[in-house]
């Protein structure tokens, strides 16, 4: 019962989660024969969201107790769920044969890695021909460009009235602080790193447009109790977020479908 609120206060509280969450299980979509692997999935929020749908779900992190991406609370998170296991393996080096995969997930995964060629040609590896892999980081260009305008009006405040966020900064708040070895990636990066290990590049959508990352901006910077009293606005700000297929031109976020082709070797 306690679960069940605690996901419903998530869809309520959390557009952007409840957005992805939509796009993921529509452009990777599960089927019941499906073999899946949740690439870093951390404490299994998507596994569980993936689990119902398909043959087999796999959870593949290393294990970093007292951080919310413990295994094992992604193994208390799915402990109903008898198709689903975690493994305590790094994301570049797992212990599954060759081509076992039919889906993979690698969601804000890419960052965290210091080699991230060799997670790419860990991917190709594991994905069966005509497997797919969505996968999801923050989109560097856009973060180089976007000026984090409320932040830096919150700076102006006194110290004392300024939280941690504010005090830090979005680069390093979510940067190093969440152990991001870069801030992101390009679209012509990851186009390039998929190429070189055999993956072809099928969709690249943009997450977050700019009304809605000022909202986050905004919303970050103020007091956790008024932060959590607004974040059901970020609903109405979702209504104008790009479609899959539409025209984009900015985004926090960028999402990048990859295809194993038929013909292709690991």
């Amino acid at each position: 019962m306690i679960s069940r609120m605690r996901r419903f206060a998530v869809f309520l509280l959390d557009a952007d989660y409840l957005r992805r969450r939509w796009l993921f299980l529509k452009m990777l979509a599960p089927i019941a024969e499906d073999t899946f692997l949740d690439l870093g999935g951390g404490k299994g929020i998507w596994a569980r969201e993936f689990a119902p749908h398909v043959k087999d779900a796999f959870l593949v992190d290393k294990e970093a107790r007292g951080y919310e991406g413990s295994l094992e609370t992604a193994r208390q998170k799915m402990k109903d769920f008898h198709n689903f296991q975690a493994i305590d393996a790094e994301v570049t080096s797992t212990p599954f044969p060759d081509a076992y995969f039919d889906k993979i997930l690698c969601a804000e995964v890419i960052e965290h890695v210091s080699k991230p060629n060799r997670l790419l040609l860990e991917i190709s590896r594991l994905l069966k021909p005509k497997g797919v892999c969505l996968l999801t980081t923050p989109h560097s260009t856009f973060l180089a460009s976007f000026p984090f305008p409320i932040t830096k009006l919150f700076r102006k405040l006194p110290h004392c009235l300024q939280n941690e966020y504010v005090k830090d900064g979005f680069e390093v708040h979510f940067g190093r602080k969440a152990g991001h070895i870069v801030p992101g990636y390009s679209e012509p990066q990851l186009r390039d790193m998929a190429n070189q290990a055999g993956l072809t590049v099928c969709t690249v959508f943009l997450l977050i447009n700019k009304p809605l990352a000022l909202f986050y901006d905004l919303i970050n910077c103020l007091p956790r109790a008024l932060s959590i009293a607004l974040k059901p606005f970020s609903h109405l700000l979702c209504l104008f977020e790009n479609k899959p297929g539409a025209k984009q031109e900015n985004g926090l976020g960028i999402l990048v479908i990859l295809r194993k082709p038929t013909a292709a070797t690991s």
